[in-house]
């Protein structure tokens, strides 16, 4: 997710959601959650990842691309 977010892609974020929920739904599971809940939290997370996203990319590009290198940040597209 980190790289579409550097590369101004928002598909690639997007890709990254499954594994994301993949990932809260392996760890709920593991632990012992009910099914009920278990749905509920990864749909709510990666509902709420979605919106945060939505609503900062440009922020959370500008804060991604300022940790970066000058060599890599003037290959990419610019921050707006």
């Amino acid at each position: 997710m980190t790289i579409g977010l550097v590369i101004d892609r928002r598909a690639f974020v997007t890709s990254g959601l499954l594994s994301l929920g993949a990932a809260i739904w392996t760890i709920l599971q593991k632990s012992g959650a009910s099914f009920d809940t278990y749905v509920f939290v990864v749909f709510a997370a990666v509902g709420l990842t979605v919106l945060v996203i939505g609503i900062f990319w440009q922020p959370l590009r500008r804060a991604a691309m300022s940790l970066l290198p000058e060599a890599v940040t003037a290959r990419l597209h610019a921050v707006r």
